[in-house]
């Protein structure tokens, strides 16, 4: 009886740490796979689009806001005026984020993401192309890991980081973190 139990320990330990080891790369086959088919089903099953959405938003508000700080020199105007247009520009630039942001979690923007690029580059109709080519896995705990993709944008060296959790047996993608770089062209 104790051999049958330590061998049957000893089974699902290992069928267990190959699951560990093989599910990421599953995982972002099978997203990269819906990205490509642009198949919304099998997207949404890879994909926690509310959380996705609200982590970018969260991002690029920050990166609108730390900006337009510093286009101001980080100073405050006494005059009530230009403080409250000021306040009004923030509000309209972060409501272009929150329309942005909605515009490039699609299939198109998700697989320009998926290659390093910024959405709206042009690379999200380019076929025959794989996406999270040149990927780096890390397991950050039992419950999460991310995929660093190296960024394509000219002369820069670095990585934008895909963040997946587990829910049950499978995983989701629940945020990119982005490089504040890779954004050029927002105020």
């Amino acid at each position: 009886m104790k051999g049958r139990f330590g061998s049957f320990l000893i089974a699902a330990v290992a069928i267990s740490a190959g699951f560990y080891g093989w599910s990421p790369g599953h995982t972002l086959r099978g997203l990269a796979a819906a990205i490509e088919a642009r198949d919304a089903v099998e997207m949404e099953e890879r994909v926690e689009f509310p959380t996705l959405r609200e982590g970018l938003k969260a991002q690029l508000n920050s990166v609108v806001l730390d900006r337009m700080d510093a286009a101001l020199g980080g100073t405050t105007p006494d005059d009530p005026l230009v403080s409250g247009l000021q306040s009004l520009g923030a509000g309209l630039a972060l409501a272009l984020v929150d329309g942005m942001v909605d515009g490039f979690v699609t299939p198109s923007g998700l697989a320009e993401l998926s290659r390093g690029m910024a959405p709206g580059a042009g690379g999200g109709d380019r076929s025959g192309l794989g996406a999270f080519d040149d990927v780096r896995v890390d397991r950050e705990t039992l419950d999460r890991f991310s995929a660093w993709v190296p960024a394509q944008a000219p002369d820069m060296e670095t990585e934008l980081r895909f963040v997946f959790r587990r829910f049950g047996l499978h995983w989701k993608l629940t945020n990119i973190v982005l490089p504040d770089d890779l954004w050029p062209d927002l105020p």
